[in-house]
Parts: C-alpha cells; structure tokens; sequence
C-alpha cells in the first residue's frame, strides 16, 4: 500500500494507443472494469499530465464514516495522494445526462468509464471466458455519437514494476456502427 505514495513510478504499456487515440482529436474514452486497480487510471495518467475525468459514483459520507480506523490511517497517510485525502475519487456521478462527458470528449480530453457498471440505464448480456456478464452500453454509444475512440485499459498487479502495478492501455476497440442500439 505505501508503494501508492510512488504512483508516478507505475509502468505505462501501450502509451503510444492512447497517444495515437488523441492525435485524432476527438477524445478517448479508456473502458475499465471493477478488478484491479480501476481508480487509479486517473491519477497515474494525470501524473504523465494528460487530462483525465472519471464517472463514478461518490464514496458516501457514511461509507467514510464507517471506515475502520486502520482504513482511515491507509487512505489518509499512507496514500500520500492530496486527490484521495480531499475524498475526490471521481468527477462525474453516473446519470442520464450525458452532455458533460461530451463536452470532455470534445475537448479530446480522457474519459474513465466501467463496461461492467451495473447503474447503467441498458445493460446487455456478453459471453466472456465462459462467463455470461452484464455489460454497460452507454461507452460504446457515447463513443459511437462522438466519434471518441474507445481502448481498454487496467491497473493490475505487476512482479517487475517497482511498486507492483503496472497500467495496460490496450489497443482500440473496432465499432460495428449498425441502426441496432445494443
């Protein structure tokens, strides 16, 4: 955990997607999921001075309050991140109003989404390693409106980074654009 303190040490792969992703100039929409290190994409990309927005819903006063003391010591000392101290986790609240967003791809700014976030307003069934998961449609739409270009990408465990994270910005996601909304 004190390793996060160091979080400008994390290991980048696939740079050049996303550096290629905004010489297009119409934003990049990085496609996450609940596993690993997910909110971190934000702040290790933000430290390489790119201009990253994350949707996710806010950790609640009580969920703040509930920490246990221990939990408290790790977020607040051993983070040594202003950005997780001051509890700004995110900045947008998952929503039907889709214009911020927009407005940050239009900027060819960088937008965190989840594919697997379970607020959405349609959810679609994808078979996956054999796993049947429900997927959010609002990222491939968002993308499909605006032209952004969507890559998938993950902070996960690393044995050969110095503090054991690594962050993977994956190729871009070819788009089917058919008049079928799913």
């Amino acid at each position: 955990i004190q390793g996060f303190s160091h979080l400008d040490r994390c290991a980048i792969e696939g740079l050049p997607h996303l550096e290629a992703a905004l010489g297009c100039g119409k934003g990049v929409i990085l496609l996450t999921a609940h596993f690993g290190y997910s909110r971190l994409l934000k702040y290790a990309l933000r430290l390489k001075n790119y201009t990253v927005w994350l949707v996710g819903p806010q950790v609640s006063s009580n969920r703040r309050k509930q920490m246990p003391s221990w939990g408290k010591k790790v977020y607040y000392n051993w983070l040594n991140m202003p950005e997780f101290s001051a509890m700004e986790e995110n900045d947008f609240e998952p929503g039907l109003n889709v214009r911020p967003l927009v407005q940050v791809l239009q900027q060819n700014e960088i937008l965190v989404l989840t594919a697997d976030g379970l607020r959405a307003s349609n959810l679609i069934a994808v078979e996956l390693l054999g796993q049947t998961s429900a997927f959010a449609t609002g990222s491939v739409s968002l993308a499909r409106g605006s032209g952004a270009t969507i890559l998938p990408a993950f902070v996960v465990d690393a044995d050969t980074d110095l503090i054991g994270m690594k962050l993977c910005v994956e190729p871009p996601l070819a788009l089917e654009c058919t008049n079928n909304p799913k």
